[in-house]
């Protein structure tokens, strides 16, 4: 019996497509001859082989797919290949306040708790709006008297500064069975794996101390088969696990210990900020105990609250962590771990000192651009360096901070349309325009090495709309400076313009914002010739040179040298703005300098419509 096909077509797995491929085999081979395959009957038949081929095809592609870290869409699947790497993503954060907790007993000579020891987990509340936040600290502090009355009796305590941190601290109680071969899942997705604490106890009754306290590795190292140690992974769902030795790898609890778990709840970054505006009268943090009263007085405002990593992040920096090896060498090794562990960051750029101008050997310098475009406190500086950067870097490595250098673009367009070619208002067109800059922003800017490109910005403005016909773009530059921890003292500041300023015959190429001065509002300006002025206005607006010579401009470099500047407030505002025109509609970034267009700022894009005849390119 002959036949004038003897194979399917493969080359496609659409259902349609299979099922054409079906009906053309059948209809080629001669037993079939006759046939009408669009008969209802035979008709289904194909259906069903088609549409079991384009399942199983789907399905394989699908299983595949999620069994390769870079195509895997599913957060469990994508969890279950980091182990083969041992990273585990990172948990929400804790956002972390300092303060001083300061006692005033109803009873002059009162201790205090009765021992003079604020007890560790003690409760500090704010509320923020209609939202109530719980901050607790992990150690406890010790208060010292700091008044008296005439009697020599303390009538005040007060703590050193003490870290909060925001969430609430919760244990759950489990029993350890040999036989269970998955972790022991914690039950809550929102935990911050930092304040975790293992205990394994011989009885419920039994209380949890350093004495039964088991500690986690990220590592085999140095685990033997005595080693107290557990290990932290993410499970189904996105809940973490812990799991135990074998007797072999780390020690193996007995069958019937109770596994207490300790952990502590977040609310992320919805507490960062909390502490601002605090002053006498007016606390933002509030503790309540017996014998007197509590006041808390914040030092640093709460910092440091970050969300769970996402699959698409831990997609990108568990390999890179993977290759690190728990070690910090290369400048790639410290911007994955950073990345990984301090989840406030967009990005990170790090060189060695050699790199430095002028060249700093031994050092090595970390530069953090952060989510919102604000610069890092010292707190968080503070605490990437001690917490992430000492414990694995190489011994006689000097880690140190330098500050990303922000520069504020403010583009000023001018857009021509033509009606006849659009049904478009001006005013909507004006809107596609403001969202083309936007898009640009989100892409293109706001991270290292990412240059400022006009033509770029011109050519898609060009595209958002037929009717417009021409675009003109021209480029101020802003600058912050922030002289808040220093109102009243003397400072030297210098800012640098990126690309350089545009120098203007006859007219100051440098413009502030209102500011204060001996009393007085001022302004600066340059005198056109490269020396910086202090001016005040007149009832009339006219300018009067207060200070003929308070710094230096460069106007090929755009660096700005302010000498001795006695800032007392700025009206209305936290920084002395400078602004000035660029060179060109191209601005280019060095090393730590990266360019924003300030979403929050409506004045920060300019854009003027006008009328054309002209037609549309």
């Amino acid at each position: 019996m002959s036949s004038k096909n003897t194979s399917l077509p493969i080359d496609s797995l659409d259902f349609n497509n299979i099922k054409d491929n079906l009906k053309s085999y059948l209809s080629s081979q001669s037993v079939f001859s006759g046939y009408n395959f669009e008969g209802s009957g035979l008709n289904v038949l194909l259906d069903i082989l088609a549409y079991n081929t384009h399942y199983q095809a789907f399905y394989n592609n699908m299983a595949i797919s999620e069994s390769f870290i870079d195509s895997a869409i599913k957060p469990d699947s994508i969890n279950s290949l980091l182990k083969l790497l041992n990273y585990t993503p990172q948990s929400r954060t804790s956002a972390k306040s300092t303060v001083k907790v300061i006692f005033r007993p109803t009873s002059a000579g009162t201790i205090p708790y009765g021992d003079g020891i604020l007890p560790d987990k003690s409760t500090f509340s704010a509320t923020v709006g209609d939202n109530n936040f719980t901050f607790k600290n992990p150690d406890a502090a010790e208060f010292k008297a700091c008044a008296y009355n005439d009697n020599g009796d303390p009538t005040e305590w007060i703590t050193g500064e003490l870290d909060i941190y925001e969430g609430t601290f919760f244990t759950y109680d489990l029993v350890y069975d040999s036989l269970n071969e998955r972790g022991y899942v914690i039950p809550e997705l929102n935990v911050d794996n930092r304040f975790l604490k293992v205990f394994i106890k011989d009885s419920q009754t039994e209380d949890s101390t350093t004495s039964n306290e088991w500690f986690k590795s990220d590592t085999i190292l140095n685990v033997n088969d005595t080693t107290e140690t557990y290990f932290l992974q993410i499970g189904l769902n996105r809940y973490y696990e812990i799991e135990f030795g074998d007797n072999v790898i780390g020690k193996r609890p007995d069958d019937g210990n109770i596994i207490s778990i300790e952990y502590l709840r977040s609310k992320g970054q919805n507490a960062n900020g909390i502490g601002g505006g605090d002053a006498v009268g007016s606390r933002v943090f509030s503790h309540t105990g017996d014998d007197g009263t509590f006041e808390v007085v914040v030092s640093t405002v709460a910092t440091g609250g970050g969300e769970r990593e996402q699959s698409s992040f831990s997609k990108k920096i568990g390999p890179r962590s993977f290759q690190s090896q728990n070690r910090l060498v290369t400048s790639e090794d410290y911007r994955t771990e950073i990345l990984k562990r301090f989840q406030q960051l967009k990005s990170v750029l790090v060189y060695g000192g050699e790199d430095a101008d002028p060249p700093q050997y031994g050092k090595v310098f970390v530069v953090g651009n952060t989510k919102n475009s604000v610069g890092l406190s010292d707190v968080e500086k503070n605490d990437i360096i001690t917490n992430i950067i000492k414990t694995k870097n190489i011994v006689g490595i000097i880690p140190e901070f330098v500050d990303a250098d922000y520069s504020y673009v403010r583009p000023n367009i001018d857009v021509l349309i033509n009606n006849a070619f659009t049904q478009l208002s001006s005013l909507a067109v004006k809107s596609l325009v403001r969202q083309s800059v936007q898009d640009y922003t989100d892409n293109q800017l706001e991270d290292f090495g990412e240059n400022f490109r006009g033509s770029t910005i011109i050519k898609n403005i060009l595209t958002v709309n037929p009717s417009i016909v021409s675009v003109n773009l021209t480029i101020d530059i802003e600058k912050r400076i922030d002289p808040t921890d220093f109102f009243g003292t003397p400072k030297d500041y210098t800012v640098t313009f990126p690309g350089g300023v545009l120098q203007v015959t006859g007219k100051s190429s440098i413009e502030s914002n209102v500011f204060v001065v001996n009393g007085v509002n001022s302004y600066i300006q340059d005198n056109t010739k490269g020396t910086l002025q202090l001016y005040t206005l007149d009832v009339s607006g006219k300018r009067i040179i207060s200070n003929s010579n308070i710094g230096t401009i460069n106007y090929t470099t755009g660096k700005v040298d302010i000498k001795q500047l006695n800032v007392q407030s700025i009206p209305n505002d936290s920084f002395i703005r400078l602004y000035a025109s660029s060179k060109n509609t191209d601005v280019e970034v060095n090393r730590n300098q990266i360019l924003v267009i300030d979403e929050t700022d409506t004045t920060s894009v300019t854009i003027n419509m006008g009328l054309s005849n002209d037609t549309p390119a």
